[in-house]
C-alpha cells in the first residue's frame, strides 16, 4: 500500500460499516487488515478496504446492486465486492457464529478477535498477511509497552477470574496480576493457537525461522487453562496467601508467552525462551504496577523454574524453597505425565518436535514437508504427512531416521518420560498433590504398544493416534464412573 494514503481514524473504519446498514453490522464480522488495524492503530498497517464476513442473506442483499460483482480471490473464496468492501460468506457450518462470539464490539461493529486474524492470515499465508502478523507478534511480546486494552480480552480476563479462589480479595496488586495473566492466555492463544478456533498456529523466533514453519502443535493455548486450574487446585492444599495464588497464576499463563528461541542447552547465542518470557511477565508487571523488587523476584523464579534440561529431565524449580515455585514448576510437566489425555500428548509433542530446531538441527519431519510443499496446522495433519512419506529421509546417513522411525523412537521416548519409576520417567516435586502414579503407568505401557504396532506395520501413523483418542475416552468414562 502507498504510503500516501493517510491512516484512517477508528472511528472512521466504524463508520464504514455502518453505512451499509443495520442488518450488516449486527449481521456480520469485520476481519482482515481493518480487524488488526482497530485492535492495534498505532502499530498495525492501514487498511486500503474493508473485508467483512456476512450471512448468505446479507451477501444475496447485495447482489446485483450498481457497483457490485462477484468476484474471486487468489485462495479461492467467492467475494462480493464494490472496489472497497468485500463481502463474504464463509462456507464451515458454524464459522461466523464462532467468528461472531470470539469478536468484540468498537461503536457497533463486530470485529474479529486477533486470535482469529492470527489463524486466518496464517492459513491464507501471503507476503501482506506475514507481515501482518509479524507486526501483531512484535507488539504483543513488546516489554515497552503494556498488554493491549482490556475491552480486547474479557473472555480471558473472565476465564481467570473463574478460577480464582472466592476469597474477596481485591488489591491494585492482585488486579494488576489478574491482567497479567489473562493478557497470557490471550498472547499465547493468539500466536500459537486458540482452544476455541482448534489451529496450531506458526511458532516465530530467534530459533525457530519462519522458513521452518514450525506448526504449534504442542505449546499453545488449548490446554492452558486447565493448567491453571489444576495449579490453583494444588494451591488450595498448601498455606498459600491469595496473593500468592495470583502471582502464581499469572507466571502459570505466561510461562510460554515467548516461545521460538529454544532452551538453555542449544541457544548460547540468544536469550531462552523461558527468560524472554520471564523479561515480559516482569517488563509488564512493572508497566501495570510499578516496580516491586520482592514481587518481580518471585514472578521471574515461577517462570524460569520451570526450564526444562533434555539432558537431565529436570526443571531447577522442582528443587526450589518457594512452595509456589514448586507447584508451578510440577503443574508445568503434570498434563503430559498424569492428564487423561497424556497419550494424545505425546503426539503432539512429537509432531512439534519434528518440526522444531530447538528439538533438533535436522528438522526430521520439518525439512521433508518444506521439500514436498506441505504446511500442517494440527497434530493429525502431521500423521498423514508420516504416513504419505513413511521411509523417507533427507539425509543419506542412515542413522538419519526415517519420518515414520522418527514417530516409533518419538513415542518410546514418550513412553520413559511418563514411566512413573523414578530410575526412568520425570518426577514432580515432593509436595505435589496430584501426581496419578496408576494413569502414569498406563499411558506409558498404551504409548509402547503404539510404537510396537506401528514398527511391526500393523497399524498407520494415523491409525495410532486415533487409538491414543480412544484410549483418552476409555480413561475419561472410566473417571466419570
Amino acid at each position: 500500500m502507498s504510503e500516501a494514503i493517510p491512516r484512517p481514524t477508528v472511528e472512521g473504519v466504524q463508520d464504514d460499516i455502518l453505512r451499509l446498514g443495520e442488518r450488516v453490522a449486527e449481521e456480520s464480522v469485520l476481519i482482515g487488515s481493518s480487524a488488526v488495524y482497530l485492535a492495534m492503530p498505532e502499530h498495525a498497517r492501514p487498511p486500503h478496504d474493508r473485508d467483512i464476513v456476512t450471512t448468505e442473506g446479507v451477501y444475496r442483499s447485495f447482489r446485483g446492486r450498481p457497483g457490485w460483482e462477484e468476484i474471486y480471490a487468489q485462495d479461492g473464496r467467492r467475494l462480493l465486492s464494490n472496489g472497497f468492501y468485500d463481502l463474504e460468506v464463509d462456507p464451515k457450518v458454524g464459522a461466523l457464529s464462532g467468528l461472531r462470539a470470539r469478536s468484540w464490539l468498537s461503536g457497533g461493529v463486530h470485529v474479529a478477535s486477533i486470535q482469529d486474524m492470527v489463524a486466518r492470515k496464517q492459513t491464507r499465508n501471503s507476503e501482506k498477511d506475514q507481515q501482518d502478523v509479524a507486526c501483531i507478534r512484535s507488539r504483543l511480546l513488546d516489554p515497552t509497552l503494556p498488554p493491549l486494552p482490556m475491552h480486547l480480552m474479557q473472555y480471558e480476563l473472565e476465564a481467570m477470574r473463574e478460577t480464582l479462589p472466592q476469597d474477596g480479595h481485591e488489591s491494585p496488586e492482585a488486579n494488576g496480576l489478574l491482567r497479567l495473566a489473562a493478557n497470557g492466555l490471550f498472547v499465547i492463544s493468539a500466536l500459537y493457537g486458540d482452544a476455541r478456533i482448534g489451529r496450531a498456529n506458526q511458532i516465530v523466533g530467534a530459533l525457530e525461522l519462519p522458513e521452518y514453519q514450525v506448526a504449534a502443535t504442542y505449546h499453545n493455548g488449548f490446554d492452558l487453562m486447565e493448567e491453571i486450574r489444576l495449579l490453583q487446585q494444588d494451591l488450595r492444599t498448601k498455606d498459600v496467601s491469595p496473593l500468592g495464588q495470583r502471582r502464581a497464576q499469572a507466571a502459570m499463563a505466561c510461562g510460554d508467552i515467548h516461545y521460538g528461541n529454544g532452551r538453555k542447552k542449544r541457544n548460547a547465542q540468544f536469550p531462552c525462551d523461558e527468560r524472554m518470557s520471564a523479561n515480559l511477565l516482569v517488563a509488564h508487571a512493572q508497566l501495570l504496577l510499578g516496580p516491586d523488587k520482592e514481587r518481580d523476584d518471585q514472578l521471574e523464579a515461577l517462570v524460569m523454574g520451570s526450564a526444562y534440561n533434555e539432558e537431565t529431565h529436570q526443571q531447577p524449580g522442582k528443587f526450589s524453597d518457594d512452595p509456589l515455585v514448586r507447584s508451578m514448576t510440577s503443574n508445568d510437566l503434570h498434563l503430559a505425565l498424569s492428564g487423561i489425555e497424556s497419550a494424545e500428548l505425546a503426539f503432539d509433542i512429537i509432531a512439534e518436535n519434528g518440526m522444531s530446531a530447538r528439538f533438533s538441527p535436522k528438522r526430521i519431519l520439518g525439512r521433508l514437508m518444506i521439500v514436498h510443499g506441505v504446511r500442517v496446522a494440527s497434530t493429525m495433519d502431521a500423521m498423514l504427512f508420516i504416513d504419505e512419506h513413511p521411509n523417507e529421509r533427507l539425509d543419506e546417513d542412515p542413522a538419519t531416521p526415517t519420518a515414520k522411525e522418527y514417530l516409533i523412537g518419538g513415542l518410546r521416548s514418550s513412553a520413559d518420560f511418563r514411566d512413573p519409576d523414578p530410575d526412568t520417567g520425570v518426577q514432580p516435586s515432593h509436595d505435589w498433590t496430584l501426581d496419578n502414579v496408576e494413569l502414569r503407568r498406563r499411558h506409558s505401557q498404551k504409548l509402547r504398544q503404539l510404537a510396537e504396532l506401528l514398527e511391526t506395520n500393523q497399524i498407520s501413523a494415523t491409525e495410532a493416534l486415533q487409538l491414543a483418542k480412544a484410549h483418552t475416552i476409555k480413561l475419561r468414562l472410566a473417571h466419570a464412573a
